[in-house]
């Protein structure tokens, strides 16, 4: 099943290679925070919770977005999950992006 993200924020990493930190709403109705790049989207956050909500999930993306950005401008000693996001890959399928809409890089997205 293919399901829409929105992109909260790019980032580069230590490869070189652009990825993006997003939110989207799986089947279930549960809010995530994903890491997308490379022809992949890793699952950073699954939240659960009866009480969780889309402003939740954006907090956790943007706090995702700023341990991103301090470890690469190497104020981290480690990236926020270990390599590569967590112990277990957990992919799920985005739908086709359709127009350009560009985000703001992760050094410099603040939220709201």
């Amino acid at each position: 099943m293919d399901h829409r993200h929105t992109t909260i924020t790019t980032y580069t990493d230590a490869d070189g290679a652009d990825r993006e930190i997003a939110v989207d709403v799986d089947a279930g109705g549960r809010f995530r925070v994903l890491d997308v790049g490379r022809g992949e989207a890793l699952i950073v956050a699954l939240l659960r919770g009866e009480d969780d909500d889309a402003e939740r999930a954006l907090r956790c993306a943007a706090d995702y977005g700023a341990q991103i950005a301090a470890y690469l401008a190497g104020e981290r000693d480690a990236m926020p999950l270990p390599h590569p996001l967590g112990r277990t890959r957990r992919r799920v399928v985005l739908a086709p992006r359709t127009g350009d809409r560009r985000a703001t890089p992760a050094a410099v997205w603040q939220p709201a």
